[in-house]
């Protein structure tokens, strides 16, 4: 997966500098993940996937209190 000459470069470094390549990986991964997960809840399902209805409502029902609030207008 990792070329020859990027891990020979990585274990020619001092190790304060092998760990600092360490925690940009980490770092990088970590974004990358929060990036993914935010496409992912950007969608219209997952937007409404959060909202729980107890009562049910026809569209006749719906049109008619609509109706009924434009007369009181």
């Amino acid at each position: 997966m990792i070329p020859n000459a990027v891990l020979k470069d990585f274990e020619s470094l001092p190790v304060d500098a092998q760990q600092q390549v360490i925690d940009f990986i980490a770092f990088i991964k970590s974004r990358y993940q929060l990036r993914k997960s935010s496409q992912a809840q950007n969608t219209p399902e997952s937007s409404f996937s959060s909202i729980k209805v107890k009562k049910k409502v026809t569209l006749e029902q719906m049109d008619e209190a609509i109706r009924q609030k434009g007369a009181e207008l």
